[in-house]
């Protein structure tokens, strides 16, 4: 196997993980009707997401073998424990403090995976993030969702 030498294995690695998680998603909705493009079914949409997604993680397997890139790093904790955090608090807080408070408590927590963000960066982006997904979510959509508490 010395032919398949990985030049480039964050590129490798990442392909892997999407064409994975494409095949299970294409597993996942294998009992569901497709349906076709003018009557889709309810496996359709997302039968079509997990082949974009399986495409694209072909794609950057091959990249990986055939071009020259950055290689694998230690693993590092602090961005998968602060991310995975944040996604909990926001669904502990969505239901009593409301869509905005949620998404703002996320961005701060969130905010602290990494190193290289600043306050005032994740500050607006938590701001922008809350009024973008309270006006789609709660006026456009209709979606019942309290915005505070």
């Amino acid at each position: 196997m010395s032919w398949l030498a990985l030049r480039g294995g964050v590129d490798f690695y990442s392909g892997l993980l999407l064409a994975s998680a494409a095949a299970c998603c294409i597993w996942l909705v294998s009992d569901l009707d497709v349906g076709s493009a003018r009557e889709m079914g309810p496996a359709y949409f997302p039968l079509m997401v997990s082949l974009v997604l399986g495409a694209m993680g072909l794609i950057l397997m091959i990249k990986g073998v055939l071009v020259e890139g950055p290689s694998i790093k230690g693993f590092e904790f602090r961005p998968l424990f602060f991310v995975v955090l944040s996604f909990v608090v926001f669904g502990a807080l969505i239901v009593p403090a409301g869509l905005v408070l949620a998404i703002l408590a996320q961005v701060a927590i969130a905010h602290f995976a990494s190193a290289e963000t600043r306050p005032l960066e994740s500050l607006l982006s938590g701001i922008g993030l809350a009024s973008f997904s309270a006006i789609v979510f709660a006026y456009f959509l209709g979606v019942p969702v309290s915005l505070l508490p």
